[in-house]
């Protein structure tokens, strides 16, 4: 709701736009040698991200739930997910 009113003078702003700067994209070879760690765990997060979610439904199938056990079970996922993360972020922002 913050970053709705938040949005609202920018959005009623008269003020142009300024020029966006001209960009390549860097190789992947470059980007490695200068973060190898950020480019190994997007990557490995890419990979188990897209294998669990596009077997979770097929996995939550198999039990006899009934009445949207696949969207239950979905949303345990991702309940468990947001629970992972708070620790981590709300440690950093120490």
């Amino acid at each position: 709701m913050f970053l709705t009113l938040a949005l609202v003078p920018i959005c009623l702003t008269q003020q142009e736009q300024p020029e966006a700067p001209d960009r390549k994209a860097m190789p992947i070879g470059r980007l490695y040698k200068l973060a190898p760690a950020a480019v190994i765990g997007v990557m490995l997060a890419g990979v188990i991200n897209t294998g669990t979610l596009a077997l979770l439904p097929i996995y939550f199938e198999s039990f006899s739930i009934g009445g949207g056990g696949t969207v239950r079970g979905w949303a345990a996922s991702s309940f468990n997910g947001l629970q992972g993360g708070c620790p981590t972020e709300s440690s950093a922002d120490w």
